[in-house]
C-alpha cells in the first residue's frame, strides 16, 4: 500500500481531484478516500502522521520487460506505449516526435504539428502550460484528459498518449507535458477566413453534413453528462476525409444536473448564451446548444452572427436582443430575477428578427430559420436539445440532402493561427501596420480560461 497524506487540505473537491489524478494511471487499483487522523506509511517516504484527506493507492509493479510495437499499437503492459522517460514506466518521452511547425497558440499553451520519429505519424501536440501552477499538474488538463478517456467518439479528437520533455538547463529546469492528439487539417475559423477571403462559403449540402456530424458529437456528450462549455469555430476541426472532430476540452467539465452550480465566467464571448451573461450559475446542456445555434448561423451566413466590437458583455447582449428579441417573464419565466438582470436590463422591447434578417440569403431556407429560431431561444428550457436536432425537418425533408463527409470539398490546410499570421505577413510587404487588434472573442476566451478549477 501507499499512502499520500496531504496535510489541511480543506476544499471538498480535493477527493474528485484525486481520483481524477489516480485514474490517469491504470496501474493504480482499489483506489480509496479516507478522512481523519491517521499514521500512514509510504514506499521511500518512511514513517509519518498527518491530518486530513489520505488518499490510498494499491499499485501494481511497472512492467520489468516493454517490447515496442509500430503503428498506433500501445507496447505491452505500457500505460501511454513507447519507450520510457529515464526509466519512468508511465509516460514516454516527448523527444519521440519531431516537431514540424507551430499551428495554434492560446492561453493553454502551444500547439504544434509533428511527426512520430518512429512510425512517420503525423499527430498534433498541445503543450500544457504549467508557467504559473502552484499546486503541481494543472487540474484542468487532469479534467481533459479524463474527459477525452470517456468521450471516445468518431467526431470527437482523439487523445493518442501524454508525452513529457527532460528537465534541463535550457527550460530553467522545468520539464514540459504534452498531449498528443490525431492531427486534423484545419479547424472551422480558419477554412471559413480563408473561403470568406475568396468570396465563397458552404454549400447547403456541406452545411447539413457539418451540422450532423456536430450535433452527434454534441449529443454523445451530453448523453454522458459532459459540458464542453467553449463550442466555437477554431475548436471544431475538419479532416481532409470530411470528418469533423470536436476539440479543446479545457473548460468541458462532467455535470449532475440541475441545481449544480457552474461558474458562468465560460464560453468565448460571441458564444456565450444570454443567461450566462446575465449571472445564471446552475445551467445545463442548453447553454452548449445556444454555442451551436451560432455555429450553424456562420455555416450559413459565412461570418459569425454576433460578433461583439468590443468585449464587453452589455454589448454583446444588444447583439442578441437586436437578433433573437428582448427577454421578458412572458417568453422567460424567472428571468428578471437572475444576478445581472438589473444591470443590463433592456431599455426597449425588441421582437425576434432572425427571419427578417436572414430573409434575402438563400441558404436561410424556411426549415433553416426554424432551426435556427429553436436553438437561439432565449430561454434556455426552450432551446433544442442535440437529440430533437439530428431529427429537425431542415435535414430529412428539405433539398438538397446532406452529403456524405467524403464528398465535401478538399481545401489547403487552415488553422485560424496559422491564418491569422498569413494575413499579418500580407500586409507586412504592403507596408500595412501588421499589429491587428486583439479579436473580441480572442479576449473573451482568455477570461474564459481563468475560471476557479472547480466551477
Amino acid at each position: 500500500m501507499i499512502f499520500y497524506l496531504i496535510q489541511n487540505f480543506r476544499s471538498s473537491d480535493f477527493r474528485n481531484w484525486c481520483l481524477a489524478l489516480l485514474d490517469l494511471f491504470p496501474h493504480v487499483r482499489h483506489k480509496h478516500l479516507l478522512a481523519g487522523w491517521g499514521w500512514g506509511w509510504g514506499w521511500g517516504w518512511g514513517w509519518g502522521c498527518a491530518g486530513g484527506w489520505v488518499v490510498m493507492a494499491t499499485v501494481t509493479p511497472p512492467p520489468t520487460a516493454i517490447v515496442a510495437r509500430s503503428g498506433d499499437e500501445a507496447l505491452q503492459g505500457h500505460p501511454c506505449g513507447g519507450v520510457p522517460l529515464d526509466g519512468n514506466p508511465w509516460c514516454r518521452s516527448a523527444d519521440c516526435y519531431e516537431k514540424i511547425e507551430q499551428i495554434g497558440e492560446g492561453t493553454f499553451g502551444q500547439v504544434f504539428k509533428a511527426r512520430d520519429r518512429e512510425t512517420g505519424r503525423v499527430v498534433a501536440l498541445k503543450k500544457v502550460l504549467m508557467v504559473k501552477e502552484r499546486e503541481g499538474f494543472p487540474i484542468t488538463a487532469i479534467r481533459e484528459i479524463k474527459l477525452l478517456k470517456a468521450l471516445r467518439h468518431p467526431n470527437i479528437v482523439n487523445l493518442i498518449e501524454v508525452v513529457m520533455s527532460q528537465a534541463s538547463e535550457g527550460n530553467k529546469w522545468r520539464g514540459s507535458v504534452y498531449m498528443v492528439f490525431e492531427y486534423v487539417d484545419h479547424d472551422l475559423k480558419g477554412l471559413q477566413t480563408r473561403l470568406s477571403e475568396a468570396g465563397r462559403k458552404f454549400r447547403p449540402e456541406h452545411v447539413k453534413c457539418l451540422m450532423l456530424q456536430l450535433l452527434e458529437a454534441v449529443n454523445h456528450m451530453h448523453r454522458h453528462n459532459v459540458l464542453h462549455r467553449d463550442i466555437k469555430g477554431s475548436n471544431l476541426l475538419l479532416s481532409d476525409a470530411g470528418d469533423l472532430k470536436v476539440a479543446d476540452f479545457g473548460l468541458s467539465r462532467f455535470f449532475l444536473g440541475k441545481n449544480q452550480a457552474l461558474t458562468p465566467n465560460v464560453i468565448t464571448l460571441w458564444y456565450r448564451p444570454p443567461e450566462l451573461l446575465l449571472g445564471m450559475d446552475e445551467y445545463g446542456t442548453a447553454a452548449d446548444m445556444w454555442s451551436l445555434g451560432c455555429i450553424f448561423g456562420e455555416l450559413l451566413y459565412g461570418r459569425e452572427i454576433l460578433a461583439a466590437r468590443r468585449v464587453d458583455d452589455m454589448e454583446q447582449l444588444e447583439l442578441i436582443y437586436a437578433l433573437c428579441g428582448t427577454p421578458n417573464e412572458d417568453n422567460w419565466p424567472g428571468v428578471t430575477k437572475l444576478k445581472h438582470w438589473n444591470t443590463f436590463r433592456p431599455a426597449v422591447q425588441k421582437p425576434v428578427a432572425i427571419r427578417e434578417r436572414f430573409r434575402s440569403d438563400p441558404n436561410f431556407t424556411p426549415a433553416a430559420i426554424n432551426l435556427l429560431e429553436n436553438l437561439l431561444q432565449l430561454d434556455p428550457s426552450k432551446r433544442l436539445t442535440a437529440k430533437d436536432a439530428l431529427i429537425h425537418d431542415y435535414f430529412y425533408r428539405e433539398l438538397p440532402a446532406a452529403c456524405l463527409s467524403r464528398d465535401l470539398p478538399k481545401y489547403e490546410a487552415s488553422h485560424e493561427w496559422t491564418t491569422k499570421k498569413r494575413r499579418q505577413a500580407a500586409r507586412a510587404a504592403a507596408g500595412v501596420p501588421t499589429q491587428e487588434p486583439p479579436a473580441a472573442h480572442d479576449q473573451a476566451g482568455a477570461a474564459a480560461k481563468r475560471p476557479r478549477a472547480d466551477m
